[in-house]
């Protein structure tokens, strides 16, 4: 709103939700005509307000002529105030992440936690089919691989490998890689029933986990070919678990990308936390933002200092790292 005219309609949508205080009307009108520099932010709020969201508009108005009157009976409001409306303002209209931008290594951690019980699992296969492992030296090598699975609570190794090889005969690959599956998705609904990831994370973490198992395992048979032709043995181990880990790495990428776009969620697990903090999906513009963390930071002011303005001022914080 940079013309007289539309200015003009927002200044008169404050008289008209004021005008039954007229002290306040005059004080708050007041106040927006001599603000300058980056005080005009909070011209610019009511405005992108005035414009998309009428009720958060009244709220804004209505929040600001209480500030205004706590201002003049107490000029060290002054900072409560920045603090709610100027200090954490992100820039306006902007709607693009900084791209590369990480807050966190979560999603790494996760990730990495995946592909190195995918080549547990691959090498167990592949070292069984080869003889070179036997169901009872895995029995007793088991604990050390820190797995945790309902299934290996309930059955010992033995039968874990009967159950697989009549659903796969030799091709231990096929069951080991729906065995890491299982464990994935047990991992993931317990991260969820421990409030550290969303329901959608959830569920998005899970698809990603299933469609890495065809190329994981179609990588592994390719892979197995490959290195037996060179050195069999070995270069079966290697080729196998090298060719499964490669396949499920590049389609784990692609589908990453392709599950962030349907199930609108951001890469990173903490910028995720911080929209679910303020109740916005991450795809909304600045304004948006800027409007929800004032009302918010008016539920919650900075004064006395408390847990719920911290944990407030620390999601906007995390959100103005990667917003442009």
């Amino acid at each position: 709103m940079a013309n007289t005219e539309n200015q003009r309609k927002l200044f008169a949508g404050i008289v008209t939700i004021l005008r039954g205080n007229h002290s306040q009307l005059e004080k708050v009108l007041w106040f927006l005509s001599k603000t300058t520099g980056r005080e005009q932010i909070y011209i610019e709020l009511l405005e992108s307000a005035y414009v998309s969201n009428k009720e958060a508009f009244q709220e804004l108005v209505e929040r600001l002529g209480e500030d205004v009157d706590e201002l003049n009976r107490n000029p060290p409001y002054k900072r409560v105030m920045d603090e709610m409306w100027l200090n954490h303002s992100l820039p306006s209209d902007g709607t693009n992440f900084v791209r590369g931008q990480r807050l966190d290594f979560q999603v790494t951690l996760e990730k990495r936690k995946r592909f190195e019980m995918l080549a547990i699992c691959l090498g167990i296969s592949i070292l069984l089919r080869l003889d070179v492992l036997t169901p009872e030296s895995l029995q007793k090598m088991f604990p050390l691989f820190n797995i945790t699975s309902p299934l290996t609570n309930l059955l010992n190794i033995k039968e874990l490998l009967s159950i697989s090889q009549k659903l796969s005969g030799d091709r231990y690959e096929v069951t080991a890689s729906f065995f890491y599956f299982g464990c994935d998705i047990f991992r993931n609904w317990k991260r969820h029933g421990n409030s550290e990831i969303s329901g959608v994370r959830c569920v998005k973490n899970i698809v990603d986990s299933f469609t890495e198992l065809a190329p994981g395992v179609a990588g592994g048979f390719g892979g197995e070919l490959f290195g037996s032709t060179i050195t069999p043995g070995i270069g079966t181990l290697v080729g196998g678990v090298g060719g499964g880990m490669a396949s499920t790495f590049v389609c784990g990428a692609l589908f990453d990308r392709l599950t962030q776009w349907i199930f609108n969620l951001p890469k990173d697990e903490l910028l995720e936390k911080a929209f679910r903090d303020l109740d916005l999906p991450c795809n909304v513009s600045n304004n948006e933002i800027n409007i929800k963390f004032v009302r918010l930071a008016h539920q919650n002011p900075p004064n006395p200092p408390n847990s719920d303005w911290m944990k407030l001022k620390g999601s906007i914080n995390t959100i103005k790292k990667v917003k442009v």
